[in-house]
């Protein structure tokens, strides 16, 4: 899961906690990888946290992350793209065996 860009592993960490059953090897671990993101995340910006929340773990649209900030449709997407980049470098700072994979 290390392996994986910011975002799948957030989405990935989202779907296996819907998981009934989870082995507790990988309880263990989504809880490692868990607590490691949420640092990351607290590590950035506010709004590169409010705009990856919304799109990313509420899965609005980029017009409806546009509404609810109150920003412009093209600053969504460029604050995503900056916030994306600053969240791989801080789990990339806090040595949090995060390994940037190809895009």
């Amino acid at each position: 899961m290390r392996k994986k860009r910011p975002i799948h592993l957030l989405q990935d960490l989202l779907n296996v906690k819907r998981d009934k059953n989870p082995l507790p090897e990988e309880v263990v671990q989504i809880k490692e990888s868990t607590k490691e993101l949420y640092y990351a995340l607290g590590s950035l910006k506010q709004a590169y946290r409010e705009v990856i929340f919304l799109r990313k773990m509420k899965g609005f649209s980029i017009k409806e992350t546009a509404e609810i900030l109150k920003w412009s449709e093209s600053k969504v997407k460029s604050t995503l793209s900056r916030a994306i980049v600053s969240l791989e470098k801080a789990l990339q700072k806090e040595e949090y065996g995060y390994e940037k994979s190809i895009r």
